[in-house]
């Protein structure tokens, strides 16, 4: 097994890479680019996500437990009490 402690790796690149039951502990992710990336099974704990967007993205059988802050999710914003709408949103919820 590789192992990676301490070390700075900005700029890195990683392509058609396996990181398999990798465990990342206090990792700096900033300003990282992913692409068709496989995360099924993953677990994420202790994680910020400020200012990031996320497309193309499907959510299946995710959950979600911790402070969601001005997210949007297809056209619709969380906020700490209730989904809001834009104009143009035609789900059902109220």
């Amino acid at each position: 097994m590789t192992g990676f402690r301490e070390q700075d790796l900005t700029e890195a690149g990683f392509d058609r890479v396996s990181l398999r039951r990798a465990t990342f502990t206090q990792v700096s992710l900033d300003d990282a680019r992913m692409r068709a990336v496989d995360f099924i099974g993953v677990q994420v704990r202790g994680a910020l996500f400020h200012q990031r967007r996320i497309r193309g993205v499907e959510l299946v059988d995710v959950e979600i437990s911790g402070d969601l802050k001005n997210v949007v999710a297809n056209a619709r914003r969380w906020s700490a009490t209730s989904w809001s709408h834009s104009p143009t949103s035609n789900s059902p919820l109220r």
